[in-house]
Order: C-alpha cells, then structure tokens, then sequence
C-alpha cells in the first residue's frame, strides 16, 4: 500500500486501541536517526480532546529529561498522576497538554533499535495502568512497530489489530520475561500458564534458547 493508505490505516489501529483501553489520547512518535528530536506522526483523539499533532514537531528530547532517560533505556514510560511529578519540564509540558496520567512504551525496529514510542493519554480523569494492562500495551507496542518496519498495507495491519483484539479477550494475558544477555543472545525465562491457550506450549516449551526458537515458529516471521 501506498503512504495514503497507511497513514489511515495507523490511525484507526490507535482509535480502536484507545478506545479499548479507554484512554482520551493515543499517539507515535518518530525518533530522528540521531535520537535528538521527536516528531509526532500519528494521533487519535476522543471527542472533546484538543490534539497535539501540530504543535510537537521537531520537539527536542533533551527537553524531558526524566522521560528520555527511560524511553533510550526501552522501558515503559508510566506516570499515573502527572499533578504528583516534582516540578520540572515534564510536568510543564504534560499539564501544557491536559494530561492527567500517561504511559509511553517503546517501539523497536530491526536489532531492536529505537525508532520511535507509542503513548496513551488520560485527559479527563487519572488513570493508573496495572502491570498486566502494560504487558498488553506491550504487544499494541510490538504490532504498531512491525507496521511501521514494513510499512505494510491497511488490510494486514487491520488483521494484526484484529489478531490483539481476539489475544485481549482472554484477559488475563499470558506474561513474560524476555531477557538479553551482553553478548546479544535472547531468551524468554519466564511464562505464565496461560501461554497454554494462546499458544499451545506449556510454559516449559517456551522458555530458553529452544523455547525462543519454539515461539518464533508460531508467528509470522514479520511480527517479531
């Protein structure tokens, strides 16, 4: 598909993940290849929701300074009451934006570098995100980024939206532990039970080295 037709198609994937989640704001961001600024590409907004697409481009992360230190660390950004931040830029900027409560996560592209993060925005009343609504929040994170690595067309971007929407229902989710040692060898060390429905494998057959290898023959190899 054409860049027309993909921009629509990302658009809808945040509406229907927004509205799942019940936030008042979903959103990507692209990082600049030198990781310095940050651009907003994409942005749904619930009604009555100012947007901020216009006014975040070429936005400086050196501006946030507590948010950059986490989101280069590829770690969930979560902050369940802005009014609580101790004074400073994020806060100025989150309140510049209506935000009550927020949470960022990472979206990775080949040899998981960063290229950019996916957010969620509570505008209208606080909201705190549990551990296992962050664990899903990762697998919207993991959809959106094998999007844009292939900047696939609107009807196989849909199905991978479909795909988590059929996996959320069976809440609760199976959790994990993906681990990467320092020479860059990767393995899950911990599932939990319920990867038994969703894949078949007991949490035995998914762990290790052989169990990475085990998980990977069950997706499509564009969606890891």
């Amino acid at each position: 598909a054409g860049e027309g037709e993909f921009h629509p198609a990302l658009e809808h994937c945040l509406r229907r993940f927004g509205e799942f989640f019940g936030v008042d704001r979903s959103y990507i961001f692209r990082f600049s290849p030198d990781l310095s600024t940050i651009d907003n590409t994409h942005e749904w907004c619930a009604p009555g929701i100012a947007p901020q697409i216009e006014r975040i481009q070429n936005f400086p992360l050196s501006a946030l300074p507590m948010f950059r230190q986490r989101i280069l660390s590829q770690e969930p950004f979560h902050v369940p009451s802005v009014a609580a931040l101790p004074e400073g830029p994020e806060k100025g900027e989150f309140q510049a934006q209506d935000i009550l409560s927020l949470v960022c996560l990472p979206l990775l592209g080949q040899g998981r570098s960063l290229v950019g993060f996916v957010g969620f925005d509570a505008v209208r009343r606080p909201y705190s995100w549990s551990d296992e609504e962050i664990a899903m929040l990762r697998v919207v994170a993991q959809i959106l980024a094998g999007a844009l690595r292939r900047s696939r067309a609107e009807k196989a971007l849909r199905e991978a939206t479909a795909r988590f929407e059929r996996m959320a229902e069976s809440v609760p989710l199976a959790l994990y532990d993906y681990v990467e040692d320092a020479d860059g060898n990767s393995s899950y060390r911990y599932w939990s039970p319920r990867c038994r429905d969703i894949f078949g494998k007991s949490p035995e057959e998914l762990v290790g080295p052989e169990g990475l290898k085990t998980l990977r023959g069950l997706i499509h190899p564009e969606d890891y």
